[in-house]
């Protein structure tokens, strides 16, 4: 729709009055066109569906946010009439501030209207007449009559394809408001791109862009925000919103100078004409979410906007035709036995000329030649009905004949009857025969081997599955959902059995990297420091902190914490793998390197529970709710915590983690008992103040000189 508001002759059947200039026929085509789409989208019928609760009710948040972007693009028809105004003659000036003033009393009824929304009974009636009134005046002014016939020739790929339901509804959106007698898409067939125009232009506009000169990619720099920025008051939400619209001011800009280098370029047709794209927000469709969620509901859902997409979907279904690779839209094609039509056909009428549906290709046997018949003689009805959809489209035939066993590939006989049949050579019957074959094969091989995973899913346990592996390697994603209830059921997460699974993988993944860093990783401080000689002499007594460890109890043994040089060769490849994620500092406080972005999953799970507790509670929960008493503590930490606290602080950490470690608990004794539980699950240390590696005694007070070893 942007195009054709820029560039309005495009989609004129006649030529404009010399005094209605591109600019002028440029802005009423655009209200035109908004005042046309919301006609049709405010519908009594969704107003009922309003429920009385303001608050929550979806029904009512959907018409609020219609009527606040129409009153959005109101206003910006307004201030758009009020900045060319200059630019035009005098008679377009005149029909200018004719049009503001429709404008003035429509926004007048905008306003009543969003007030009755929050009555029993809204209408939209006089907001309506107003639009009404609006489109009354611009059929005075005369803008040239727009063409009502479309065909839109498109090749492969995304979005553009019939079968997307989206583009075939938005397709007919358009065809409403504009008024289309007859529209079609004609999508180029599978390996067939030689003749579209977009394809034949992309060496054209490669060498439109790359014309030697750099792009700048800095039009506004960080200084011209900070320049005007009162560093006092602002905050950091305010600061990544201006650095958010720094970024797209200069992402678009970078597209205006792509835009202007390819504008006027040169084309196999003459000259190509670039346009930027609008905005997400400035798009001329803008309930993409709620056509989403119409089209994906299930067991007719009522949802938001439902009976202005019902509308739309019934005018598809009855006006719309759709081959293998064409997709056709006529007027008046609603017509019963009984010559009724629909509302919108009648109200509408036809633009030009009657038409009807153009019939589809089909054979000519009286010639010798591969030769179709000229579409005058081609009928459109077969003993009184309509032809069947690609009733001799051969590609769609042979798919049909093969899946019924009709033609095989060794089968000469039916191939040559298919071939005169559909009027083809044998070689390409042959080819495509050969490519439905391979096809065919590739889709049993995949169902073989997913009938097999799934038989062997079933019968591993939970034991027999390389969970870790599975989230490293990202296949994961193939398990089946009763695999992976089988590691909640293990775990005792019964909260997530009844969640979708994508929300599954993501808790299994996160968990996983959790258990994994506390299995393997048991030196979560980095024991093995390398400090330099000078300064390991001159440590203070603040610099023999004590650091809370978590190692397995497999590992236990090993988990005394001495610097042993001879002992921490010996260790295992996984624990050399996982040494270093985590590095205490002088302070104690805990540091992670660049190897921890692999495990995010654990820093939004389990650091939190682990390393939010400050040293000092952790210790005193430990020694006051565990059978085990840690090693003595230092005088500075002698304070207790008591139980009411230490519940507390663990019911913070579970409401901030959205898919927590363990299962919700009912009272604050077995929440105690499920955090006793958790941290002994793990053995905790005390490091002991670093040793001399060569002579084995205590670093404090230790110097060179002093080294029994020397």
């Amino acid at each position: 729709m942007d195009i054709k508001h820029r560039e309005p002759s495009l989609y004129e059947a006649e030529i404009p009055p010399e005094w209605q200039s591109k600019l002028f026929r440029s802005a009423m085509s655009a209200l035109h066109d908004d005042l046309q789409y919301f006609i049709y989208q405010f519908d009594e019928d969704d107003l009922q569906l309003i429920n009385k609760d303001y608050q929550s009710c979806p029904f009512k948040t959907y018409e609020l946010r219609k009527v606040q972007t129409f009153e959005a693009r109101v206003h910006d028809h307004q201030t758009k009439l009020q900045e060319i105004s200059e630019e035009l003659c005098e008679m377009e000036v005149a029909a200018l501030k004719r049009t503001a003033s429709k404008l003035n009393l429509l926004q007048a009824c905008i306003v009543s209207y969003k007030e009755n929304l929050n009555k029993a009974h809204p209408s939209s009636a006089e907001m309506i007449n107003s639009m009404n009134d609006c489109l009354e005046l611009l059929s005075e002014i005369k803008l040239p009559k727009l063409k009502s016939r479309i065909v839109d020739l498109t090749d492969a790929g995304p979005g553009v394809g019939i079968t997307n339901h989206e583009v075939k509804f938005r397709t007919v959106e358009e065809a409403r408001f504009m008024n289309y007698d007859y529209y079609i898409r004609h999508h180029l067939a599978h390996r067939v791109s030689s003749h579209n125009e977009v394809e034949r232009i992309q060496s054209y506009v490669g060498d439109a862009v790359c014309d030697g000169g750099a792009l700048d990619w800095e039009y506004k720099k960080t200084s011209d925000i900070l320049s005007n920025l009162d560093v006092s008051t602002v905050t950091t939400r305010k600061l990544e919103e201006l650095e958010m619209e720094r970024m797209k001011f200069n992402a678009f800009q970078v597209a205006k100078e792509v835009s202007d280098r390819i504008d006027c370029a040169v084309a196999p047709d003459g000259f190509m004409k670039s346009f930027v794209s609008c905005a997400a927000d400035q798009l001329f469709y803008w309930d993409k979410p709620y056509l989403t969620d119409f089209i994906e509901r299930k067991n007719n859902l009522i949802v938001p906007g439902h009976n202005y997409f019902s509308k739309v979907e019934k005018f598809l279904k009855n006006h719309a035709q759709t081959g293998e690779k064409y997709f056709e839209i006529v007027k008046f094609a609603c017509q019963n036995n009984d010559n009724s039509a629909c509302s919108n056909c009648l109200v509408s009428g036809w633009v030009d000329a009657v038409c009807h549906r153009i019939p589809e290709p089909m054979p000519d046997y009286t010639s010798n030649k591969f030769k179709y018949l000229h579409v005058k003689d081609t009928p459109s009805e077969k003993d009184g009905a309509p032809r069947p959809v690609d009733q001799f489209n051969p590609r769609v035939q042979l798919k049909d004949l093969f899946q019924q066993g009709a033609v095989k590939n060794e089968d000469h006989a039916t191939i040559t009857s298919f071939a005169e049949k559909c009027i083809v050579p044998e070689s390409v019957v042959k080819f495509a025969l050969d490519d439905l074959i391979f096809k065919t094969m590739t889709k049993e091989v995949k169902k073989r081997e997913t009938r097999l995973r799934r038989e062997t899913e079933k019968k591993q346990g939970f034991d027999d599955i390389n969970w870790l592996g599975k989230v490293e390697d990202g296949s994961i994603k193939n398990l089946l959902v009763e695999t992976l209830n089988k590691y909640f059921i293990m775990y005792n997460m019964k909260e997530c059995l009844k969640v979708q699974k994508g929300a599954k993988i993501e808790v299994i993944s996160r968990h996983v990297r959790t258990q994994s860093v506390c299995e393997t990783g048991d030196n979560i401080v980095d024991q093995g420091e390398e400090m330099d000689d000078e300064n390991d002499f001159e440590l203070s007594d603040d610099d023999m902190d004590e650091v809370i460890n978590c190692t397995t109890e497999a590992e236990s043994d090993i988990s005394d914490l001495e610097v042993q040089g001879d002992e921490e060769d010996e260790s295992s490849d996984a624990e050399s793998q996982m040494d270093g994620l985590f590095v205490a500092t002088r302070s104690g406080r805990i540091a992670g390197n660049w190897r921890l972005s692999s495990y995010i999953g654990y820093v939004d799970s389990m650091k939190e529970f682990l390393f939010s507790f400050s040293r000092k509670e952790m210790k005193t929960i430990l020694s006051k709710y565990t059978k085990k008493t840690p090693k003595p503590l230092n005088s500075q930490f002698s304070e207790k915590l008591s139980k009411s606290q230490a519940v507390k602080k663990f019911q913070a950490n579970q409401q901030r983690n959205n898919t927590p470690l363990f299962p919700p608990v009912a009272d604050q004794d077995t929440l105690l008992e499920t955090m006793v539980e958790a941290t002994q699950s793990t053995k905790s240390n005390v490091r002991k103040a670093p040793m001399c590696r060569k002579c084995k005694q205590p670093m404090k007070g230790h110097s060179k000189a002093k080294c029994k070893a020397n």
